[in-house]
């Protein structure tokens, strides 16, 4: 199975080298198909050129966009060249074992015509201070779980999402999927 991970930024140099070298080590990993790496960028001068020199040494496609994250998902979508879209935020790194997680899902649904996309599960790192522990007594950071939570969901959040490519497409060209993405 072939995916296509698409991440949008802006000005987020350390955590794109840092997605990216996760990236890398899971892609030299996974032995069930290809990937590619698009990152959509809008920043300017040595945040930039940050960026774009990680994309070369992790052998990930750079590539231009403007300042909204909607459009610069949509053109990762009309970029994608694989049957299957991830979208991550550049703040996530991947641990091992990822792609074979989403390979595994999508097989285990290959006959549900229904099945658009897979739910990602996101957990938080780090110390948990006193504002971590206040945001995680609120509904905030529930949508994050959802993948470990719910069979099946009407919506998510972008920030760890797969879904099938032809799909996309055809949102993106009937218009229909500015308003979701």
């Amino acid at each position: 199975m072939n995916f296509s991970i698409i991440t949008p930024t802006f000005n987020r140099s350390k955590l794109v080298e840092d997605l990216l070298s996760s990236l890398f080590a899971e892609r030299n990993r996974y032995e069930y198909g290809n990937i590619e790496v698009l990152i959509i960028d809008s920043s300017n001068g040595i945040e930039k050129e940050k960026i774009h020199n990680s994309c070369i040494r992790f052998n990930a496609l750079y590539l231009e966009g403007p300042d909204s994250v909607r459009k610069k998902r949509n053109i990762g979508i009309t970029s994608a060249k694989y049957e299957n879209i991830i979208f991550l935020d550049s703040d996530v790194f991947v641990v091992e074992g990822f792609l074979n997680e989403y390979d595994k899902t999508y097989k285990c649904n290959i006959s549900n015509d229904k099945l658009g996309g897979i739910l990602g599960y996101t957990e938080f790192i780090g110390e948990k201070n006193f504002w971590w522990k206040v945001l995680e007594l609120t509904s905030l950071v529930d949508s994050f779980s959802f993948a470990r939570k719910y069979p099946f969901h009407s919506w998510t959040i972008a920030n760890n999402v797969s879904f099938k490519t032809d799909i996309l497409k055809k949102m993106v060209c009937l218009k229909k999927i500015s308003p979701l993405i």
